[in-house]
């Protein structure tokens, strides 16, 4: 689906790497890494320094110019308006909370400074460093992702570098937040993955859990950056079930160009022609879990055999749709907001592959309707 956004072409070319990288790692200190410390103890953050320390193994021996940072301050008159406690507590100059976790230090090697801001080019010699390098890409790493380490890759691309973010070499405490959030609720489990496995075979493992009763389970898809536009939602979805006896629904989702979403027209259902027509199996997508039991895990997966990470949607719903037949309901009201203003959707840094993975699916095999 395309939106404001890349219909004004935001996304369309790629920055690239240019002649020299350097790499940047922000925050890795003890104050945010050490379960020690008030902020430091997640996972994912641990993780990111262990993939860090990796990365920054191959690139010291291509000698390729590292800075680290680490924020502190010499008293609390000099510390900007933080709302985190514990900043006030323990990020003081000479302090241990300011000392860089020894997993990605090397004072020998890495250009090593201190920082006051969230980014770590705001008032530092950082840009300076990397100038002198002859350095014209920067990859970033460090924590938190959607603080300091955002900070700084804004930074370094209003400096002019080409900037990079590493993605499994940054972390915050999202999960722990959330975890916090659900403790209490018995109807919420996380699943938390020791990597990153896309959005479909998180999905493929989720629904092949043992369902006791699957022909009176209903599956909902919904993706992590959007959500159920009212309370209604289930009301509706129960009642829809109930009276029409469907398999399977979708329908119309509101987003940034308003209220969207079409119904199959007749012909295309009789004939079970979906993969030939247009997109229309769109938000909210729901199905009994029969229906996903009869789908054939293979057709899931990409000719390298790996689970489509792009237009996954289709690989799931176009089968369902075609077994479905007439057991399928197209809802008119509007039960889900769809985010088409995330900078990093498919939609907008992928749309080359999604339409290339839709097109590898098209092609496979149809189902037959039940």
């Amino acid at each position: 689906m395309q939106d404001i956004y890349s219909d004004r072409s935001y996304g369309q070319d790629k920055v690239g790497f240019g002649e020299r990288l350097g790499i940047l790692v922000v925050d890795f200190q003890k104050a945010f890494t050490d379960g020690r410390f008030p902020m430091g103890g997640s996972d994912r953050v641990d993780r990111a320094v262990e993939n860090t320390a990796r990365l920054l193994t191959v690139a010291r021996e291509r000698n390729i110019p590292v800075a680290s940072c680490f924020v502190a301050y010499p008293n609390l008159a000099a510390m900007p308006y933080w709302k985190v406690g514990a900043i006030k507590e323990t990020l003081f100059e000479g302090s241990e909370a300011a000392e860089l976790d020894p997993r990605i230090a090397d004072h020998d090697y890495d250009y090593v400074f201190q920082k006051e801001g969230a980014s770590a080019f705001f008032m530092t010699p950082c840009s300076a460093f990397f100038t002198k390098q002859k350095v014209d890409t920067i990859a970033v790493t460090g924590c938190v992702t959607s603080g300091c380490v955002r900070a700084s890759a804004v930074d370094a691309f209003q400096f002019g570098f080409r900037t990079m973010l590493v993605d499994d070499c940054s972390g915050d405490s999202s999960y722990e937040i959330a975890c916090s959030i659900c403790k209490d609720n018995k109807n919420v489990k996380l699943y938390k993955n020791p990597r990153r496995i896309g959005a479909l075979n998180n999905i493929y493992n989720l629904l092949n859990n043992n369902i006791k009763e699957p022909t009176k389970t209903i599956d909902l898809l919904i993706d992590g950056d959007d959500y159920l536009y009212s309370g209604d939602v289930f009301n509706i979805l129960r009642e829809k079930y109930i009276e029409t006896n469907c398999l399977i629904t979708y329908g119309s989702h509101i987003s940034s160009k308003g209220v969207q979403g079409k119904k199959y027209p007749r012909l295309i259902r009789e004939f079970n022609l979906f993969r030939k027509y247009f997109w229309y199996g769109s938000h909210l997508r729901t199905f009994r879990h029969d229906l996903w039991l009869a789908l054939n895990p293979k057709d899931l997966l990409n000719k390298n055999q790996q689970y489509f990470s792009v237009a996954w949607d289709l690989a799931i719903m176009l089968p369902m749709l075609e077994m479905a037949g007439d057991r399928q309901e197209f809802i008119r009201e509007v039960l889900y907001a769809y985010n088409d203003s995330n900078p990093i959707s498919d939609h907008r840094i992928r749309r080359k592959e999604q339409i290339l993975a839709a097109r590898e699916i098209r092609q496979k095999k149809i189902y037959r309707k039940r």
